[in-house]
């Protein structure tokens, strides 16, 4: 736990990944588009590897802790965690399906201002496609609507919510609209 906590102090901002991990990549990403100097550790590709992913665990929670963002020094969380700070609203999609220029469509209506990951179009697309797969079920589809860091789900449920008047009351609790 020691070596864990000196890794993540060296830096304003730490994060601990595995160079397999697609959601690791997302994080990373997220920080260098903004601008923030991180320091990454792959923990797949250090010497004592397994050790600080043993510390991690215990210190997540989770058994599979990474990615692992240390901000200052002190635990953030991961992907989910940090894309509910830094955003409202996030939906995986592909350009050529009809219902994900939909549900885009609705939210710029609403004027929400969301980020939107084009699986067909991102370098590691397949991969996230795969990990949404594997955190949703088989039965997962696209578009993949998160609000507030949370999973809301796919065309369906986002018109549901919004023809049933709850969408925009959801919207406003994660802060995505103001009216």
């Amino acid at each position: 736990m020691e070596r864990v906590n000196n890794l993540a102090s060296e830096s304003a901002v730490v994060i601990f990944s595995k160079s397999s991990c697609c959601m690791c990549h997302t994080t990373e990403r997220l920080f260098s588009e903004l601008g923030v100097k991180t320091v990454v550790h792959e923990i797949d590709e250090i010497a004592n590897g397994k050790e600080i992913e043993q510390a991690l665990s215990r210190l997540t929670g989770r058994t599979t802790p990474v990615p692992a963002v240390f901000i200052g020094g002190r635990l953030i969380g991961s992907t989910d965690k940090i894309m509910s700070l830094h955003l409202s609203v996030v939906i995986f999609s592909k350009t050529s399906c009809c219902m994900c220029h939909t549900v885009q469509s609705l939210f710029y209506d609403l004027g929400v201002n969301i980020v939107i990951h084009e699986l067909d179009q991102e370098p590691r697309g397949r991969d996230i496609e795969g990990a949404l797969v594997q955190l949703l079920g088989p039965n997962t589809a696209i578009p993949t609507v998160f609000i507030g860091g949370m999973l809301i789900g796919s065309t369906e449920r986002i018109m549901s919510l919004h023809l049933g008047g709850d969408l925009i009351p959801l919207l406003r609790s994660a802060g995505a609209i103001w009216l």
